[in-house]
């Protein structure tokens, strides 16, 4: 085989491990549904369970990230807690490991066969059920096509004389053999990947087995300083999260490196000498390196969570943004008493319903809150808080219900709708009158406007929380149908105020709409509440 051939066979390897992994994660993300969530909410109830999960959820998904992204939805949701997520990121290096060893053995004809039932089933997204899992299934096959390619074209690199010459002057540097497995694995984001492909060099002869042990170890540490580039933008919970594994990568490097080094200088057996005895074969040796690093961190790291815990806390608290996107009320467990169910939804739609004044602080002129959130942290927040409900109410409505405990529910979810259309016309306005440039001439006016919905925004939480038909009677009298009262301010704004620019007439009418709009809106809200107290209290 030429040198162009062999590069181009292991290049190409390369490419199908990439499209492997990536078709992996992608359909694992979209297998990962809300009832998938609460489930692994309830195993991370203990830790042995959750570091099972960890184990699982990386081996399946050979991606801690998958295992980060679903501990953290679950923490900025509510449904879980940091401190439990924990063991679930740990032990998720553990599952990925496995695959070191699975790549070293002989399975390229069960490779083969994965890779045709799975392509089939893919290409023809058949059957549709399972499309996501048969995606899955084709990017394992894929992932581990490529390794074999890789294998193919690293055996005969050993032939050359340039590459036996490299090789020859760097037989004895273990420190380089480590700087260039993080380089790889900052440059290719893949750890794993690096791994293997230099497990293959090894048994090709490219590498001793000292500096691929180093060469792994080189590549937690690019993983890491990847894991930390990639966090910058985050902050609180997800960050704290992602550090973790930063955490695992250190903590690993710290306590192997300078076992290797013992080793190697004072000829006290180790992990090089472990591993020789358990099995003749290099590739396998190697693999077992892999395990026992991914294996025995979480192991040790399990028994000083808590520490590790404060000290994530400390390195990145919580925000505010993410203390308000947590559910309060509503938790699987209420699913099997549906009015129980309802009752827990009803609080949750209080506390959104409760934020809307707070979006009019930032622009309102006669404030009366000191310190309230920003009107985006309130959005991204409510918006949040407002998708877990509705996931919740679409699982409540799908249970067994009697007809009256079905119409309740209806009642609710359409309330719901309507309380997420309500914030994002409130949101819109706030944030026009916030970023947009207008006029003295239209001071009043946004004054008036602000002020008048403001009044609605607090009599709408009055209504929510008093049970009270008074007030729910006092809402719906406030927001009678206004339409032509708005359309004669509009005329009368526009006649008195004769130097208004093209832009001002257009936030005019765009302010005065989205009132319109959102006075409406509330309206609606206001006569199904009304309905639903009736109907409940007369049951």
């Amino acid at each position: 085989m030429s040198i162009f051939e062999t590069i181009a066979t292991v290049l190409a390897g390369l490419g199908l491990f990439f499209v492997g992994i990536k078709l992996l994660r992608d359909n694992a993300k979209q297998i990962i549904s809300r009832r998938f969530r609460m489930f692994v909410s309830r195993w991370m109830e203990s830790s042995l369970r959750a570091s099972l999960l960890g184990v699982l959820s990386g081996f399946a998904t050979q991606s801690t990230s998958v295992a980060t992204f679903i501990t953290a939805s679950l923490t900025s949701s509510g449904l879980t807690t940091v401190k439990k997520a924990l063991p679930v990121i740990i032990w998720a290096n553990a599952g990925c490991s496995i695959l070191v060893l699975l790549a070293v053995l002989d399975i390229k004809y069960a490779v083969l066969i994965i890779l045709t039932i799975s392509g089939i089933c893919f290409a023809f997204d058949k059957p549709t059920k399972y499309r996501y899992a048969m995606g899955v299934i084709l990017g394992i096959g894929l992932l581990f096509f490529g390794l074999q390619m890789v294998k193919m074209g690293t055996s005969p690199l050993a032939e050359f004389s340039w590459v036996q010459s490299f090789l020859y002057r760097i037989k004895a540097s273990y420190m380089l053999a480590f700087i260039l497995g993080a380089i790889l694995a900052f440059i290719s984001q893949t750890a794993i990947g690096i791994v293997l492909v230099a497990i293959a060099m090894t048994q090709a002869g490219l590498f001793t087995v000292e500096q691929t042990i180093m060469l792994i170890y080189g590549v937690h540490l690019g993983s890491a300083i990847t894991t930390l580039v990639l966090s910058s933008g985050l902050k609180g919970e997800p960050k704290q999260l992602v550090m973790l594994q930063v955490l695992f990568n250190v903590f690993g490097l710290i306590f192997f490196v300078p076992l290797f080094y013992l080793e190697e200088n004072l000829n006290i057996p180790l992990i090089k000498s472990l591993v020789s005895r358990m099995t003749p074969e290099l590739e396998q040796q190697m693999a077992y390196v892999v395990l026992i690093f991914n294996f025995g961190v979480p192991f040790v790291l399990s028994f000083v969570l808590n520490p590790i815990h404060k000290l994530l806390v400390k390195l990145s608290p919580s925000t505010q943004e993410q203390d308000l996107s947590k559910l309060q009320f509503i938790h699987d467990q209420a699913l099997g008493d549906p009015e129980t169910a309802m009752d827990l939804v009803e609080k949750e739609h209080l506390r959104l319903i409760k934020r809307l004044p707070d979006y009019l602080e930032s622009v309102r002129t006669e404030k009366t809150l000191e310190a309230s959130p920003g009107y985006e942290t309130i959005h991204n927040a409510s918006t949040a808080v407002a998708s877990e409900v509705e996931s919740f109410l679409a699982d409540l409505l799908n249970k067994n219900l009697s007809p009256a405990t079905s119409g309740r529910g209806l009642n609710l979810q359409n309330r719901h709708s309507l309380i997420v259309s309500i914030e994002d016309n409130v949101y819109q306005m706030v944030q026009t009158i916030g970023h947009t440039k207008y006029s003295g001439a239209l001071q009043n006016l946004i004054h008036s406007v602000t002020e008048g919905l403001h009044t609605v925004l607090l009599t709408t939480v009055d209504a929510m929380e008093s049970s009270e038909e008074s007030e729910v009677d006092l809402l719906i009298s406030i927001t009678e149908d206004r339409g032509s009262l708005i359309e004669r301010i509009r005329k009368t704004y526009l006649k008195s105020e004769k130097a208004l620019e093209s832009q001002d007439k257009s936030i005019l009418f765009y302010l005065t709409s989205l009132y319109e709009r959102v006075v409406w809106l509330i309206r609606r809200w206001a006569t199904l509440l009304k309905s639903a107290r009736n109907l409940y209290q007369f049951e």
